[in-house]
């Protein structure tokens, strides 16, 4: 007996080093990240659990080698995703979710990037992981061995046990939500790298379905919209209402250009001198926020296009690209406009060309329909030179976007001079295009909306505490610009805090669109006429300088991420409005045969 037992031994001592070794990688993963964040006190105690669980499977082989090949890959998965995660993280400062692997069509031209982030302490989590496979594996012998099914269900039990504790003292000792759906630091904080990507695949799987709703969350959309025509009704209406009608309107979303940037220098060199000069001539909103999610860019294009908030959980191009919104290109359409955006990506990327059309895209231009490549063409000022030709081919009046490409691909993130070089860079391109608008007669005759999509990526903090001249990058909230040039139209500053959903009102303001065709089926400001300056940047980031404001209007301000969340997912506007405004004319047909 004592025999069998040691042999036992010499055959099973790699399962505690393996689990040892798990265990050790995960409690030191967090310093790994480059980003501060404290585990939760009961942190170890989850690692324990969640090596039981994962291990707990082991008992149930009846062949060794079986029980070894099963204990080796799930050591080699979990130390993959570790170093996933880390390096995910110090590219897009979040965690990564299944939603982001499904996208992996978005990481095309990002290899480069995305290796330039790999550090050797990286490789050290992965070094390991090869030898214990050649070294191990040979001196495994095929026995049969009995399954143990007792012990199985007890390092199961106990493994449950332990990772319960988080969970348990969070929801009854400190009154807290057990999951976040959008907030993955807070999983990732009190949950390990593993347990966190089971909880992330629960929570991708159960809201894949389209959701249907119940009485209480339409009841809850339905009045939330109609509270928010307020701000776009007529009762402000001044003279810029209907300026720009029948104008070609002529959108720039620039990559990652924070307002940091804007009438700023850096070693006594004007960092955007193009933009500059056309804020002298354009209304320029100088709190504007941006307010993508995990879409990234596309979030940004989904608000301007139709002023809903985007998904808390994965793409909305990607998880819902046929949805219906009353989309401002469609809008226009309506108006007599023709429709068209470019970008110097292929079409898959983000998704565009299976959402597009549902926002009233006619006419995509990506890499291949431009330059007849299937791979991207990572230069703006080509972009713009091939638009100008296309757009002045282009039926009057028209819409059309057009989406930057060359500041997206920093990967190190404390750059901060290798970026001013790339906006720079930018500055450039459009100013080239700005004067060819000029030169080719579409400059007087369009709408020339430029803005940030987004903030970049960078370590602001680190970036200041290495030199403290450079402050002036960190700014509340997620300031980007938003420039709008209406040709007769005297330059404004307009001071107060508005955001990328608050743009297609304005957009229908100066279009002279009527607000009833849109005011109950979207969810901005219009941010020329309203008085109010507010706006909600993350679902628990609000920013306001409003004096007073009601409790009941507060909660209506900090809820619109839920409310769009919930309009996206159960496609509102074509399941519940349009259906049943359809089913009342039907029943009102019949009444009146």
């Amino acid at each position: 007996m004592i025999r069998q037992s040691i042999q036992n031994i010499r055959q099973n001592y790699y399962m505690p080093v393996l689990g040892l070794l798990l265990s050790i990688k995960l409690i030191i993963s967090p310093s790994f990240m480059e980003i501060q964040y404290r585990p939760s006190a009961a942190y170890g105690l989850n690692i324990i659990g969640t090596i039981l669980v994962l291990y707990s499977v082991w008992f149930l082989f009846r062949q060794n080698r079986n029980r070894f090949i099963y204990a080796f890959t799930v050591y080699a998965l979990s130390s993959l995703l570790i170093v996933t995660q880390i390096v995910y993280i110090r590219y897009f400062t979040r965690p990564v979710s299944l939603y982001a692997l499904l996208q992996l069509a978005n990481l095309q031209g990002l290899g480069n990037s995305i290796w330039s982030l790999m550090s050797f302490s990286d490789l050290v989590m992965l070094f390991d992981v090869p030898f214990i496979l050649l070294f191990l594996l040979p001196g495994i012998k095929k026995q049969i061995i009995e399954r143990k099914k007792a012990l199985s269900s007890m390092a199961f039990s106990i493994g449950m046990i332990l990772m319960l504790i988080v969970p348990v003292h969070m929801k009854f000792v400190q009154n807290k939500p057990l999951l976040y759906p959008w907030r993955e630091w807070e999983n990732l904080i009190h949950y390990n790298i593993v347990e966190y990507q089971f909880i992330d695949f629960f929570i991708t799987v159960t809201s894949r379905t389209r959701l249907s709703l119940n009485t209480h969350d339409q009841d809850q959309i339905k009045h939330w919209l109609e509270d928010n025509k307020q701000y776009n009704s007529f009762q402000y209406r001044d003279e810029l209402f209907g300026v720009g009608k029948k104008k070609n309107i002529i959108v720039i979303q620039c990559e990652a250009l924070g307002n940091f940037v804007i009438n700023r220098k850096h070693n006594n060199r004007e960092l955007t001198p193009n933009v500059n000069r056309l804020i002298k001539e354009s209304m320029y909103f100088s709190h504007h926020h941006c307010q993508n999610f995990h879409g990234g860019t596309s979030d940004a294009e989904l608000i301007l296009l139709t002023s809903i908030f985007p998904l808390m959980k994965g793409s909305t191009f990607f998880r819902y690209p046929g949805n219906y919104y009353t989309a401002l290109p469609s809008l226009l359409k309506d108006e007599g406009y023709t429709t068209a955006a470019f970008h110097g990506n292929q079409k898959s990327f983000w998704n565009r060309g299976e959402s597009y059309p549902s926002l009233g895209i006619d006419e995509f231009y990506d890499a291949e329909k431009m330059f007849g490549k299937k791979e991207w063409i990572n230069d703006d000022e080509k972009v713009f030179d091939k638009s100008i030709s296309i757009m002045k081919s282009l039926e009057k009046p028209f819409f059309s976007i057009i989406i930057t490409i060359e500041t997206h691909l920093g990967a190190d993130l404390l750059n901060i001079n290798g970026y001013f070089e790339a906006i720079h860079k930018l500055d450039a391109s459009l100013g080239k295009f700005i004067a060819n608008l000029k030169q080719s007669g579409l400059y007087d005759d369009s709408i020339i909306i430029l803005y940030g999509d987004h903030i970049p990526y960078l370590k602001y903090g680190e970036i200041v505490r290495r030199d403290t001249s450079l402050a002036w990058i960190q700014k509340p909230g997620r300031e980007v610009p938003f420039i709008m040039h209406i040709p007769g139209v005297a330059p404004a500053v307009i001071s107060r805090i508005t955001a990328q959903v608050d743009a297609y009102p304005a957009i229908a303001y100066i279009m002279g669109i009527d607000p009833g065709k849109y005011a109950g089926h979207i969810m901005g400001k219009n941010m020329i006429t309203t008085r109010d300056s507010y706006a909600l940047t993350y679902p628990d980031e609000y920013l306001s300088d409003d004096a007073k404001v009601s409790p009941k209007e507060l909660m209506h301000r900090k809820t619109a991420f839920d409310i769009g969340d919930l309009i996206i997912r159960s496609n509102y506007f074509s399941e519940y409005i349009n259906k049943v405004a359809a089913s009342t004319s039907s029943r009102e047909d019949k009444a009146r045969m």
